[in-house]
Formats: C-alpha cells, sequence, structure tokens
C-alpha cells in the first residue's frame, strides 16, 4: 500500500516537473523567437502560443489610439479564425481592456474568458498599464485550456506585450529615420553632420555634387579635405578656424558664416553656410551639422552689378566730358567757321557713341528681362555685309575691310537690324583690337540648312584663358594693349544672345583657321576669327515677328 502510493507521488513529482520542464522549454522557445528579428512578428507570435496550448484558432490584436474615440483595435494576425468569430467583437465593440474584463469572465492570471464562446479565451498584452493588444485563442477540447497553459499564457504576456511594444518602437524608428534620411538626401542646401574630432560623419548629395566628392571618400575624413575648404595660404583649413570647432566648443550655433571651398576640379565656391551642435544624443558624444549653400551665383551678381555701375560711369563719363567741353566752347569762343563744323562733327561722334553705350545697356536689360524681340524678314546676307562693310570703311582709314562670298545662295529669313548689329559690333571689335591697323577681312558662306558669317582681323589675338569668358557680360580682355582700347565689355555678350535667338551659334578662334571655306593670304599675321553660324530658316515658316526668352 506504501508502495503503491510513493509510486503514485513519484508520478505526479515527475509528471509536475515534466509539465515544468515544458513551460521552461516553451518560455525559451517564445523567448528565443521574441528576441530574433522576425520579418512578421505578431503572427510568428500567434503561431506559436496556438501550438503551445494546442489552439485550433487564434487572432492578435493591436490597440491603437483611436482619439476622441477612445481606443481601438487592429488585426495583426488571425489563424483558423473566420470573420465572425467572438474576437470580432473586440475590434467592433471593447474600447479597452478594462471593458473587456467587464464583459468576460476572470480566469487564471490576467486572462478572460469569453462569454460568447465557451473555452475561448482573451490575453490582455500590457506594459506598465499601457495596453499594447490583444490574443484571442479558441481550444481544440470542448473542455477548454488546461489551468497550467493559462498560467503560461499569463507569463509570457507581458514578455510577449514587451517584444511588441519594441518592435513597434523600432518600426517607428526606422520610419522616422527614413524620413530624416529623405529630407537630408532631398534637401537643395549642403548638409554635413561631423563628430567631436571635426571628422565627417554624413555628407548628402547636393554637397556631393557641390564639392565633385562623393560621400564614400568624405566619410570619416577631417572636415576641411572633404569640403575642400581653403585659407588665405591656399592651406586646406578654414580662414579664421574651423566654424565646426568653434560650434563644439562653445556649443552654440553660428548662424550665418561665408567660406570658400575648393572643388575636385580646382574651381572656388562661395558658400554661406549656418553652424550649430547637435544636442541630446544618448551616448553624450558631441556632434555637429552645418547647412551649405552655394552663393557664388549671388556673389558674381553682386560683383555683376558693381562691375555694371563702374563700366557704364566710366564709359558714360567720356563722351558726356566732350559734350560737355565742346558745347561750351562753342557758345563762349569766336570761332571759324572751320572750326567750328569740326567740333560739331566731334559733338556728333560723341553723341553717336553716348547713344550707342546707352543702346547696349537697355539691350542687355531687356535680353536678361526675356523680351528680346525678333522681327523677322527675307534678306540677302551678302548685300546686308556689304552695307554694314560700307559703314565702317570710313571710320577705318588704317585698315583695309574686305568681303568674300563663295557661293550663291546667302539668302535667309533674319532680323535685319538685329544681324546688322552683330555684324557692326564684330567689325568695330576688329578694328579696336587692332590698334596698329591691318586687314579685316568679312566673309560669308552656306550649306543648305545654315549660313555662316565670319569677321577675321589681324589684331593682337585672344588669349587661352580668356576665350572661356569672351562672351561674359562686362568681360575684357587682360593684355595691356586690350586694356586701352575702348569699351563696356557688352558687344560679344550682345551678339551672343542675338545669334542665340535666331537659333545658331557664335564662336572665337585666335589665331584664325587659315584653311577654313574662306581660305586667308598666306602672308596672315595672327589675330581672330569671330564665326556665327545661323539656320536660313526660310522654310520654318516663322513669324514676322517673335519674342525670344
Amino acid at each position: 500500500m506504501r508502495h503503491a502510493a510513493l509510486e503514485s507521488e513519484n508520478a505526479r513529482l515527475y509528471r509536475m516537473a515534466q509539465s515544468q520542464a515544458d513551460d521552461m522549454f516553451a518560455l525559451y522557445q517564445i523567448s528565443q523567437l521574441l528576441g530574433n528579428e522576425v520579418a512578421d512578428l505578431e503572427a510568428a507570435v500567434l503561431d506559436e502560443l496556438m501550438r503551445l496550448v494546442q489552439a485550433e484558432a487564434g487572432a492578435l490584436l493591436l490597440a491603437t489610439d483611436g482619439g476622441a474615440c477612445g481606443m481601438t483595435w487592429e488585426v495583426a494576425a488571425s489563424m483558423g479564425a473566420r470573420a465572425d468569430a467572438s474576437w470580432m467583437a473586440l475590434v467592433t465593440g471593447a474600447s479597452s481592456a478594462a471593458a473587456l474584463l467587464n464583459r468576460g469572465l476572470d480566469l487564471t492570471g490576467n486572462v478572460v474568458g469569453d462569454v460568447r464562446d465557451p473555452g475561448a479565451i482573451y490575453l490582455p498584452l500590457a506594459v506598465r498599464g499601457r495596453e499594447v493588444g490583444m490574443v484571442w485563442l479558441r481550444p481544440r477540447v470542448s473542455e477548454g485550456f488546461a489551468k497550467h497553459d493559462l498560467r503560461l499564457l499569463s507569463t509570457l504576456a507581458h514578455e510577449v506585450a514587451l517584444a511588441i511594444l519594441s518592435r513597434r518602437a523600432h518600426r517607428e524608428l526606422e520610419s522616422e529615420r527614413a524620413k530624416l534620411a529623405a529630407i537630408v538626401n532631398g534637401a537643395n542646401d549642403g548638409i554635413v553632420l561631423v563628430d567631436q574630432h571635426c571628422h565627417v560623419q554624413s555628407f548628402n548629395p547636393t554637397i556631393e555634387a557641390l564639392t565633385g566628392r562623393p560621400a564614400a571618400y568624405a566619410l570619416g575624413r577631417p572636415c576641411a579635405e572633404a569640403l575642400g575648404c581653403r585659407d588665405a595660404a591656399n592651406a586646406p583649413r578654414c580662414e579664421g578656424g574651423c566654424p565646426f570647432a568653434r560650434v563644439l566648443s562653445a556649443q552654440a550655433p553660428l548662424p550665418y558664416l561665408e567660406t570658400i571651398l575648393e572643388t575636385v576640379e580646382g574651381r572656388r565656391v562661395t558658400v554661406a553656410a549656418s553652424y550649430a551642435p547637435v544636442h541630446g544624443l544618448a551616448d553624450g558624444e558631441a556632434m555637429g551639422v552645418a547647412i551649405v549653400r552655394d552663393v557664388s551665383y549671388q556673389k558674381e551678381a553682386e560683383q555683376l552689378k558693381s562691375t555694371y555701375i563702374a563700366t557704364v560711369s566710366h564709359e558714360l563719363r567720356t563722351p558726356v566730358a566732350l559734350i560737355r567741353g565742346y558745347t561750351e566752347t562753342l557758345l563762349h569762343l569766336d570761332l571759324t567757321d572751320e572750326v567750328r563744323r569740326h567740333l560739331v562733327g566731334e559733338l556728333n561722334e560723341a553723341t553717336e557713341r553716348l547713344t550707342d553705350i546707352v543702346g547696349n545697356v537697355l539691350d542687355v536689360s531687356s535680353f536678361d528681362a526675356g523680351a528680346l524681340r525678333l522681327r523677322r524678314e527675307p534678306l540677302d546676307v551678302r548685300a546686308l555685309a556689304r552695307d554694314v562693310v560700307a559703314e565702317h570703311v570710313a571710320g577705318a582709314p588704317r585698315h583695309h575691310i574686305s568681303t568674300s562670298f563663295p557661293g550663291e545662295d546667302l539668302a535667309a529669313l533674319w532680323d535685319r537690324d538685329r544681324m546688322r548689329q552683330v555684324l557692326a559690333n564684330l567689325i568695330v571689335n576688329a578694328v579696336k583690337y587692332s590698334p596698329d591697323g591691318g586687314r579685316i577681312l568679312v566673309s560669308a558662306w552656306g550649306d543648305e540648312s545654315d549660313i555662316y558669317v565670319g569677321v577675321t582681323d589681324e589684331g593682337i589675338g585672344i588669349a587661352r584663358h580668356d576665350m572661356a569668358r569672351l562672351f561674359g557680360r562686362f568681360q575684357r580682355l587682360e593684355s595691356a594693349m586690350a586694356a586701352r582700347a575702348p569699351g563696356s565689355g557688352l558687344g560679344l555678350y550682345i551678339c551672343q544672345r542675338i545669334v542665340e535667338a535666331h537659333g545658331g551659334r557664335i564662336t572665337a578662334e585666335s589665331p584664325p583657321p587659315r584653311n577654313g571655306p574662306v581660305p586667308l593670304p598666306a602672308d596672315w599675321r595672327g589675330g581672330t576669327t569671330f564665326a556665327t553660324r545661323l539656320p536660313r530658316q526660310t522654310d520654318r515658316g516663322a513669324p514676322a515677328a517673335e519674342v525670344v526668352g
């Protein structure tokens, strides 16, 4: 008898130990699941819980803040449960776990029995009073879940809730990180993040494009090296000290600072940047951030404005002074008729020069405002060129201006006045930059679609480094001889805008090519060729007048 009782007790203890071992293994399995990166955590958790307690159906619902409507529930996973199952009542009715407890049967721990579906249970998931979600399970057998299954579920509830809450926080963090990355990478301004040693930790695409240095190169390098900072001695450091170092040391922002960066191609770029320390980092490490904007265009515009005022003022001063001087002479002195005629002629030339300057300035303003109006009409390019040459021969007695027009058909549909202006500017340029006289050749030739017009001189030529800026506003050649030549630096810019408005292109070559469509004499001395290429446009059906932006 005692032997049988002992065997019974041993069996009970064995079953208890086995049950505890099973529970421990189940806890281990669920902890492993919760600790791993699982793509669909909610579905995996539900599947494991159903396997542990032998449930035939289940659903996992997540609590969300419904605002004025209170707590709402979102179905994260369901298995073996029909759409009209008891747990649907939770989705549509219960506003909180407390409301569910009031509806259900209080079972072991925090497990709640479902009064609508006998045997089924609800397992509230919460962390420190914060409702995370709910698990609904239906047993395979009519007797319901065993007590140790209910205890196991009650034990696991907190761990499951914590894992889901952690995963939700991780997803929210990843979402915020993705949003921040999109903002940083899509920003029109350069954004640079450095660590406490001023080594680059983030380098967005805009600053990559600005400096020409990829992020792969910049990351981990000193900021001066990554950005291309240069001081007055051209050393790789910021003039006046590193702004990042100043911000990190003072832990105060630097709202605006202009610096010079050198791109990977060696181009100098003026940038304006705001610097600030980064606060609230979890590890307490000091970091700094800069928002960088290319202000080269604004600086160039400011410089251009200053140049514009200085150039126009200088160019206006000469004819105005001449007009004033000649006028006072005519008014106050008793002059012979011959002297009077000479002075009147000089007054006329000064007035024409003044008119040209004002006209050029008005043209540039009109072009920049996008209001260049073309009035196209059929014309013979040869006749136009001969007329313009004839107008300038008398004013250039030291130069021999000739024409050459190989071919027959040089008909075009152009704006006569504007193209006359182009030719006149090119001829005046050729005379101006041939101070010792010499030959000037005006030529024109064509093919089926285009007509070419060239003006070639024997002047001082153009240095290679001047070519890139030749057609800019207020650009003058840097040589001493060119510096003595009068002019506003607008003529070639105006020529380019007019030619491009016709759909053409203007180029310069120095020295000129000797074996082009119009060969130069063997004894031609240096100089420059300006050549335009414009479409004939006789078959385009172009309007008589059009505004070209």
